[in-house]
């Protein structure tokens, strides 16, 4: 059943919707076009360059998460997308060191110079 948005919508059997099922098949299709991680990127060029290279740690940071999920005994259904629409870069890119961020210090507390007389 067709719609004007999206004209593949109910094409699986029961209804699925094909694009979700696609995105969790193409981890790196869902990774580059997730809107949270989009906004992210948009902020300054150096959260733009971390972003757009940190596939394989954003991935194994969800495939931690999937584990810890198995090992508690529980139903592992976290899916790829959903981790990605909690945001995983931005506490990420909290934690890195001021000068990968681009955080200068200096300008705020120039250093202090001594003049002996």
């Amino acid at each position: 059943m067709a719609s004007e948005t999206n004209p593949f919508e109910g094409y699986l059997s029961g209804g699925s919707d094909w694009s979700s099922l696609l995105l969790e098949a193409l981890p790196q299709a869902a990774y580059y076009s997730s809107p949270k991680g989009q906004t992210f990127g948009a902020g300054s060029p150096r959260k733009q360059r971390y972003y757009q290279q940190g596939y394989s740690d954003t991935f194994n940071q969800y495939m931690g998460a999937l584990g810890q999920q198995i090992r508690a005994g529980t139903d592992p259904n976290l899916t790829f997308q959903s981790f990605l629409e909690s945001d995983p870069w931005t506490s990420r890119y909290a934690q890195l060191p001021q000068g990968m961020r681009g955080v200068n210090t200096g300008m705020y507390n120039p250093r202090t110079r001594f003049l002996y007389y």
